[in-house]
């Protein structure tokens, strides 16, 4: 790893997929959470971003399981080091062994949207219906966090470390992170228990939007501004 480093490796991406046991299982990912914990804490010791594969719902979805998912993904994402890209997202396709292979074969999934995509709970298919309606305003707010910590790493590797700059940017950053996760959960607690969210869902948006801005007012008060601008506008549109 040190060698990868040296020549500019800046971040490394773990299929985590899930912070439950049974899921893992079901996947036929080979790994567990304490796995998955010990290699995060590894990675944590490099200076690294580590971004997390973070695919949560499938045909046997529990409230239970999503649960779980929070508050693994809960334990790490709240650090200027790790992001999760996809949270709470849909696993529909096949992973070859596996018992999820054998219920979308059985359940003719093979060619299903995500719209006919539906848990067997129907807790957590209510739930899967509001985060499909809640994705885009939570994954562009992922994203922009991902996006500054790319960029932060890649500054701090060409430019030097800068203390100061990193720790208000881990503050504002941890915040972030977490209220997407919390707002997502909230969404999933109220969805499963029948009521209607997509109120709350617009609320969560607006929470989402106004720390994103509050962010952006922060990166502006440091050296930082400048590479993050830069790369930013150098981006493919």
């Amino acid at each position: 790893m040190g060698a990868l480093e040296a020549v500019g490796l800046e971040r490394v991406f773990l299929g985590t997929e899930s912070g439950d046991e049974d899921t893992l299982r079901y996947y036929r990912k080979e790994s567990t959470v304490a796995m998955n914990d010990a290699a995060l804490a590894w990675l944590e010791t490099r200076p690294l971003v580590v971004v997390m594969g973070a695919v949560c719902f499938h045909p046997r979805t529990t409230i239970a399981q999503l649960r779980n998912d929070h508050a693994f993904f809960r334990r790490w994402v709240g650090s200027i080091r790790y992001a999760a890209l996809a949270p709470l997202g849909t696993y529909a396709h096949i992973i070859p062994g596996s018992e999820l292979e054998n219920d979308i074969v059985a359940g003719d999934l093979r060619a299903a949207s995500e719209a006919e995509f539906r848990p067997a709970d129907d807790a957590a298919a209510a739930a899967l219906a509001a985060m499909i309606r809640f994705r885009r305003p939570l994954f562009s707010h992922d994203w922009y966090l991902f996006a500054i910590r790319r960029d932060l790493r890649h500054w701090q590797r060409t430019e030097g470390p800068d203390e100061i700059t990193e720790a208000v940017l881990d503050q504002a950053l941890n915040r972030a992170a977490l209220a997407g996760l919390d707002l997502s959960m909230a969404i999933i607690e109220r969805a499963a228990a029948g009521a209607s969210t997509e109120g709350e869902e617009r609320e969560a948006a607006q929470k989402l939007f106004a720390l994103d801005h509050e962010l952006a007012k922060t990166i502006d008060a440091t050296p930082f501004a400048s590479a993050m601008r830069a790369r930013l506008y150098a981006e493919p549109r």
